[in-house]
């Protein structure tokens, strides 16, 4: 059985292409197209091996998305990749 990852982007291309990405590599790849469908799998979150979130999504940002996902699943870990720009 393939490993799940999910993928919360609002972009509907970019949703796409990760997502198409990942199931030529082997993973399971369940799109979310904004923060309150990514939201309804947190339930899922102990059969959810990786949560690709977008920082900027409607009706619920990615952090609290991350939130919601540590709160279910505390052994959790993130990496941020997110880097403000300093001017």
């Amino acid at each position: 059985m393939a490993e799940k990852i999910l993928v919360a982007e609002d972009d509907p291309t970019i949703n796409e292409v990760v997502c198409e990405y990942l199931k030529d590599a082997g993973f399971e790849a369940i799109s979310a197209p904004d923060g309150k469908a990514a939201a309804e799998r947190v339930s899922e979150a102990y059969e959810i091996s990786l949560f690709i979130l977008d920082i900027m999504l409607p009706s619920l940002s990615g952090m609290d998305l991350l939130r919601m996902i540590r709160a279910a699943r505390p052994t959790i870990t993130s990496q941020n990749h997110f880097r403000p720009r300093c001017w």
